[in-house]
């Protein structure tokens, strides 16, 4: 049975609410394959409507791990490793806080500010509005600190370290690499706070079991698109992503 906040539904019911999990997280695999981001968002966003956060937070960071491990191997070579380190820096001074905040505190206000942020940005990235060099160790730390706080939070960190890379300038092979070499670091961080804090269970390796499948058939199928994709083409799509997500986390966040 689906654990929810939601009242005891009718086996057909649970059975389409299943049907619907699946597709969701097949969707934020191909997503994930295909940009190096953005599965943590559509999880979230999607699962929420069946599960509590407190439920598939911790679920989702974990396959977040997993997709990582799925995808480096083949990108290890194009990975920032200098930025990244600073960026870590700044996720384990954050990590704590917004898994605190995800024990303690509801979520809207979080997803609406974050939600905001990246529609203020975006329209800099989509005209061409770059970083001369790449950013300096002090803003590089905040970035990862904001980061932290938010993925902590919500599994949802990945737009201001997007726009970090996109605004930088680094190529797309370069920008991709690092950010799946990021997620995979933080993810890590936070789902060992996460255990620290009791919020991982038997459930989530439950929910985990459920969804892998899909999960990794997405990934296959989104990282094979990925290479068939014209640098400049891919970083619209991007931004689009970034965009869509904003709007869907904004509206969300407004009905709450």
């Amino acid at each position: 049975m689906l654990h929810s906040n939601r009242q005891v539904l009718p086996n057909n019911m649970e059975t389409l609410f299943l049907i619907y999990s699946v597709l969701v997280v097949f969707l934020a695999g191909f997503v994930r394959g295909y940009s190096g981001f953005g599965a943590s968002m559509i999880l979230v966003l999607g699962l929420s409507l069946v599960y509590s956060l407190s439920d598939i937070v911790p679920a989702i960071l974990l396959m977040e791990v997993l997709a990582s491990c799925y995808l480096l191997p083949r990108i290890f070579k194009d990975v920032d490793w200098s930025s990244l380190s600073y960026l870590l820096m700044g996720i384990v001074v954050g990590t704590p806080v917004g898994v605190y905040l995800l024990s303690n505190m509801p979520d809207p206000y979080m997803r609406l500010g974050v939600s905001m942020i990246v529609l203020l940005l975006i329209p800099l990235l989509w005209k061409g509005i770059t970083f001369s060099s790449m950013p300096g160790k002090p803003l590089t730390i905040l970035t990862g600190t904001v980061s932290g706080i938010i993925n902590g939070a919500a599994a949802i960190g990945g737009p201001p370290v997007v726009l970090f890379y996109f605004s930088s300038p680094r190529g797309t092979h370069i920008s991709r690499a690092s950010l799946i070499a990021f997620f995979l670091a933080t993810d890590l961080v936070a789902s060992g706070v996460c255990a620290i804090n009791g919020l991982i269970t038997s459930h989530t390796f439950s929910l985990i079991g459920l969804f892998v499948i899909p999960l990794l058939c997405g990934i296959a199928l989104g990282s094979r698109s990925y290479f068939k994709t014209d640098p400049e083409i891919f970083k619209k799509r991007v931004l689009f992503l970034l965009i869509l997500m904003a709007i869907t986390t904004l509206t969300q966040s407004l009905l709450q």
